[in-house]
């Protein structure tokens, strides 16, 4: 497969990771929450004064809110910083634009090009 090819297939599998990382930013803000509410809850109901299970189980609590925000964040971030699938249909049609331009070919019709402008451009002038 060359670049063309896999700019093409990078364009389906982004579609698919951008939905598949904002479910996953949306269910860590939800678990999130409600973590952080348990956490909250235990704390405000002096659980975490009564004994030493309830202190680690506030403690556990929070640490878990951290986590679930961390990853949710990461899926954020990545749900972000992909392009879209355009955008990548736009990077594979400038690749082949200049794999054609950059051709021998193309580079000696340039050159003869230039020669028949300049040519009609002296005739214009009228030298």
């Amino acid at each position: 497969m060359n670049t063309l090819s896999w700019l093409i297939y990078a364009a389906e599998v982004l579609s698919s990771v951008k939905v598949f990382t904002a479910h996953i930013g949306i269910t860590c803000l939800i678990f999130g929450i409600i973590s952080l509410a348990i956490s909250g809850v235990s704390a405000g109901m002096g659980w975490a004064d009564r004994d030493d299970e309830a202190l680690r189980f506030s403690a556990v609590a929070s640490k878990w809110t951290r986590t679930i925000f961390s990853i949710g964040a990461v899926a954020g971030l990545i749900w972000t910083a992909s392009p879209s699938a355009n955008t990548i249909y736009m990077i594979a049609a400038s690749e082949a634009g200049e794999a054609v331009v950059t051709s021998p070919e193309a580079v000696e019709m340039m050159g003869d090009l230039k020669e028949i402008i300049k040519k009609r451009l002296k005739a214009e002038l009228g030298e």
